[in-house]
């Protein structure tokens, strides 16, 4: 058992998630709104942040402040220099951070098969808008479709250039109704992404990407669900690849990574290299849409 409080308000949390944080604490933790509550009445060592991604920075860097052990939902942030400055945080306290990262395993492999990358066309679409403001939520990058933003900067590696733009509503602080975004890679490759909420009957809503490389090519195809990427179907053309929903589940790991060992699902440095990928496409757009 560990002592975990929890930070929530009314946010619903995947069941993988909230499965993990019950068994590792032994039953539901102690559950405040805010930061400030849980330092001024609470003890527990192991401080859990699940609340909109813009807040994240904040509380994060208040818990490891205090001497507490953090635990923090992906996104990690919304920006590149808040997730630069939790970092420093954790390092300069000594104090541990873990985010809560999706599983990596078949992108990482995909991008192991492809070798090279040459081209990539991927699409996410929503049928439902989620609402929300730039801030505290940033984008929906770093909501409904950050799974997707995840997998495709494990693939995609290193990026030379952004452009593109943005569909906003007249309101400047609510967020994208579509958003087209072409990345030149390092390696000389190219990349097109695609989002949209709001999908109707001719445009349906989940995910589709066609990644070529110049060792075969990759189709992969699916919903989103329970905060995942739900895979339905994979066409690989020069490559063989493992099954997507093979991998241990989250309430297996999190324990033994509380107690020390270490886990590159729960790993912090990771969560914030997908920040930096999401924030670079955000503002290279959106200088474009003011």
């Amino acid at each position: 058992m560990h002592r975990i409080a929890l930070v929530s308000k009314e946010l619903p949390m995947p069941a993988d998630v909230a499965d993990a944080l019950t068994r590792a604490a032994s039953g539901q933790p102690p559950t405040f709104a805010h930061i400030d509550d849980l330092l001024a009445t609470n003890d527990a060592p192991f401080v859990w942040i699940h609340t909109r991604t813009g807040l994240h920075a904040e509380f994060t860097i208040k818990a490891l402040q205090a001497g507490r052990d953090v635990i923090c939902n992906a996104p990690l942030c919304i920006t590149s220099s808040a997730a630069w400055q939790i970092i420093e945080t954790a390092k300069y306290t000594g104090r541990k951070l873990h985010v809560i990262n999706h599983c990596s395993r078949f992108w990482r492999q995909a991008a192991r098969e492809l070798g090279t990358l040459r081209r990539m066309h991927a699409w996410a679409r929503s049928a439902q808008d989620p609402g929300g403001t730039r801030f505290p939520d940033g984008g929906h990058l770093y909501g409904i479709f950050y799974p997707l933003a995840e997998a495709l900067h494990t693939v995609l590696g290193p990026i030379s250039s952004v452009r593109g733009s943005l569909d906003r509503a007249n309101d400047s602080e609510s967020l994208e109704r579509s958003g087209h975004a072409e990345l030149v890679l390092e390696d000389g490759g190219t990349a097109f992404l695609d989002w949209s909420v709001l999908a109707d009957d001719s445009n349906k809503p989940g995910f589709a990407l066609t990644l070529e490389g110049d060792a075969g090519t990759l189709t992969v195809s699916g919903v989103f669900e329970e905060e995942q990427l739900q895979v339905q179907q994979i066409e690989t053309k020069g490559i063989e690849m493992s099954d997507p929903g093979l991998s241990k589940c989250l309430a297996d790991r999190l324990p033994s990574v509380l107690d020390g060992a270490a886990d590159g699902r729960l790993d912090s440095f990771r969560a914030l290299r997908v920040v930096e990928f999401i924030d670079r496409i955000y503002t290279r757009l959106q200088r474009g849409a003011e």
